[in-house]
């Protein structure tokens, strides 16, 4: 969810949390740890 109240389903892969973004994910125990993971990796910077 974003701060102005509207709602992203199923984002792709390419779209970027912003600060104060709402993430709710239903998923499994271990699909939920690899999510945990990603999610605190640092970002990688695509090579032009």
């Amino acid at each position: 969810m974003k701060q102005d109240g509207s709602i992203v389903y199923n984002p792709g892969p390419d779209y970027i949390l912003e600060q104060d973004d709402i993430l709710l994910a239903i998923e499994s125990p271990e699909q939920l740890r690899l999510l945990a993971r990603t999610l605190n990796r640092p970002r990688r910077r695509k090579k032009l």
